[in-house]
């Protein structure tokens, strides 16, 4: 049986046979399913893009009729094209952008070094300062990374990271089990936004971060500096309070949001889809 999978971050559909994918674009139509429940001629199938966001796939059957299939074309296509141009008739900035993550494993075991709470908590924290700038983020992305990039020491070790990145479209944030500070020796950071060779940037992160420095470091990656104003978000002084983004820092935001949209840098991949 193939099943025909509507893709959330691209819309490609994808040829799926036997719960896994004969055709794929790079790492984004791969997937696994969860559950499946019969319906008549078609079958629903709740599917996981491998920590990746949610969505539905659809039994390309023969036997499904004509009529029907026709139907699910319409739907799809109102579930693709309107709230997107209701979002173009509003003026407003509405934009979600994918984070691809690339996670390091546990010396003593293939296991992720951070599980996938961990990762969802770090973006529900970024969500909740950008989100009202009309910038979001979404888990569009997930690969391993090699032992070999587990570990950051040295600044030719943050460029090492640089071919593993992905092609323009999203913000690549690399998950490692130790981040050394590279102009203070011995000292470990947390996390950092790092521009390797060739211009690109990405998002390193230590295992030990707090759950807000994803959110710091987005902060960069979308033109902010660092601040000495207590629990600012691009601040180093906390006292415990909950983050926040002054003024100026959220009009950066959404400058560099709408030129990553109109360069091509970043891609509005939209929410999740899912049919019920």
């Amino acid at each position: 049986m193939t099943r025909r999978t509507v893709d959330d971050v691209t819309g490609t559909l994808c040829d799926v046979t036997g719960g896994a994918p004969a055709s794929t674009t790079g790492a984004v139509c791969g997937f696994v399913l969860s559950h499946a429940t019969a319906a008549h001629d078609m079958e629903i199938v709740q599917a996981h893009l491998t920590h990746r966001g949610e969505m539905k796939t659809i039994d390309a059957r023969d036997n499904v009729p004509p009529v029907r299939r026709a139907i699910l074309v319409v739907a799809l296509f109102a579930v693709f094209a309107f709230p997107r141009a209701a979002h173009a008739q509003s003026g407003g900035l509405d934009a979600v952008f994918g984070l691809s993550f690339s996670i390091a494993r546990q010396t003593a075991s293939d296991a992720r070094i951070v599980d996938e709470g961990w990762v969802d908590a770090q973006i529900n924290e970024a969500n909740r300062l950008f989100s009202p700038l009309g910038t979001r983020f979404r888990w569009t992305i997930e690969k391993p990374l090699a032992e070999t990039h587990a570990s950051m020491h040295t600044r030719a070790d943050r460029d090492a990271l640089t071919p593993l990145t992905e092609a323009n479209g999203v913000v690549d944030v690399f998950l490692v089990r130790e981040l050394e500070d590279v102009d203070d020796p011995g000292t470990y950071r947390r996390g950092v936004c790092w521009t390797g060779k060739g211009g690109k940037r990405f998002l390193i992160v230590s295992q030990v971060a707090g759950i807000s420095v994803l959110a710091h470091e987005l902060g960069h990656f979308f033109g902010n500096q660092h601040t000495q104003v207590t629990d600012n978000l691009m601040s180093y002084s906390r006292t415990g309070a909950p983050p926040f983004l002054d003024d100026g820092q959220k009009a950066t935001i959404t400058a560099f949001s709408t030129r990553f949209l109109a360069t091509g840098r970043l891609v509005d991949v939209g929410p999740p889809i899912r049919f019920f």
